[in-house]
């Protein structure tokens, strides 16, 4: 046995499989994972687990597992109320009745005008003649995206087995689930803005996959735009109070924008998406009498969730602050940056608008506090992270019994489709 096995001097507790045998393990690992996510996608997580460890598993295998599971576990979410996903759900036989070429007159859909990034995004589902597949492609967007990222910045950090894990469930742990499942715009929009964020910093990708990315994001939701603006500044104005500044007042400023610009604005093609933006970011300010905004608005819960961020956004601010080695990172930088929009859209909105904005955020945070180098408060960050990821996955089983049928997901978590 010990001549197909050597021991990793940099990890002395752990054997690991030889070269010639990692890219066999690293195969079965993932072909169970992918088959379990199929036929039982909680045990899924276990061998995804076992593919991370695997040496020689990639970034890119990662997150079409994690998709998968995500998507296979979202699948069995019925819920017991009309939410955001109901809605989407209820317009897809009008996508599957209009062609390919009629996508951007398509008219009479639930919150898809001018969207026309979602539209192609539910005319693809639509096409599977399974509604309920909707919120498995959304879920699944959002959470390979985020492996993704995790992994890929902890390979290019030299990270540990153990942190990569750790990064991976806190960044897990604190968006709330249905959230994620239920925005079925807003997330994939998010998501790709994420990527492009990260490709755009972390990568040095060119010039034309990042506007393909970040125009994608802005047609699929145009709540996108702000993050995008926030962006370009930074391109321009380099003080970091000066773009925190300019990060608090973007919201009050798009509201003024909105109320001054002229009415022909709005017709031109290019200039029609930023009014859009600005009109929406203007009714979202007193959006608090409708659908799942109303039901949302009187949810304790919902408003603990809502403190939940801002405690996040600002602890991942104080870690930009304190410069520990995050200064050499302009992705973790612009954390801090969009953890103050954040802030600001909690603020000054009423509706619970800031989660599109606050879940794909968190991932960000995470990279940032786990990427700290300052011995002498290791232990206070760990401990806050450990309450944190704590108190996100009990707030989410809570949250998700409150608005699913638990039997229904349990069952189908544990035995599939």
């Amino acid at each position: 046995m010990m001549d197909t096995l050597e021991l990793d001097l940099t990890n002395s507790h752990r054997i690991v499989p030889r070269k010639s045998d990692a890219g066999a393990y690293n195969n079965a690992y993932f072909l169970l994972a992918l088959l379990s996510c199929f036929l039982f996608p909680f045990a899924s997580i276990f061998f995804i687990i076992l593919y991370i460890r695997s040496e020689k598993h990639s970034s890119v295998g990662l997150a079409i597992l994690v998709g998968l599971c995500s998507g296979a576990i979202a699948y069995g979410v019925n819920t017991t109320l009309m939410a955001d996903i109901d809605r989407y759900t209820n317009s897809l036989p009008i996508f599957r009745e209009t062609s390919f070429w009629d996508l951007l007159s398509i008219k009479g859909v639930y919150s898809s005008v001018g969207s026309h990034g979602y539209n192609l995004f539910a005319w693809i589902v639509s096409r599977f003649n399974d509604d309920h597949l909707l919120r498995s492609a959304v879920t699944a967007t959002f959470y390979s995206v985020l492996a993704f990222i995790v992994d890929d910045y902890a390979v290019l950090q030299g990270w540990s087995f153990r942190r990569t894990c750790a990064a991976l469930l806190i960044s897990v742990a604190i968006p709330p689930f249905f959230n994620v499942l239920s925005y079925a715009k807003s997330t994939p929009a998010f998501s790709l803005l994420l990527l492009a964020l990260y490709l755009d910093f972390g990568k040095r990708t060119g010039p034309v996959v990042l506007i393909l990315l970040y125009a994608f994001a802005a047609s699929t939701h145009s709540s996108v735009l702000p993050v995008i603006a926030l962006r370009v500044v930074l391109l321009f104005v380099k003080n970091e109070i000066a773009i925190y500044g300019i990060s608090l007042a973007l919201l009050p400023l798009s509201n003024m924008l909105s109320a001054a610009l002229p009415a022909s604005f709005r017709t031109i093609p290019v200039l029609s998406l930023f009014m859009s933006a600005l009109d929406k970011f203007s009714v979202y300010s007193e959006f608090s009498d409708w659908g799942w905004a109303a039901a949302s608005q009187h949810s304790v819960l919902l408003m603990g969730y809502r403190y939940y961020f801002e405690a996040i956004a600002v602890f991942c601010i104080l870690l930009v602050f304190r410069r520990y080695d995050v200064s050499k990172s302009g992705l973790l930088v612009f954390s801090g940056i969009w953890s103050a929009l954040c802030i600001a859209v909690s603020v000054f909105f009423a509706a619970d608008v800031f989660f599109r904005y606050a879940m794909p955020c968190s991932t960000l945070f995470v990279l940032a506090s786990l990427s700290h180098k300052d011995d002498a408060v290791n232990l206070f960050i760990d401990i806050a992270l450990a309450i944190i990821a704590v108190i996100g996955f009990v707030v989410q089983w809570a949250y998700l019994a409150s608005v699913a049928d638990m039997s229904c997901f349990i069952l189908h978590g544990l035995f599939g489709v």
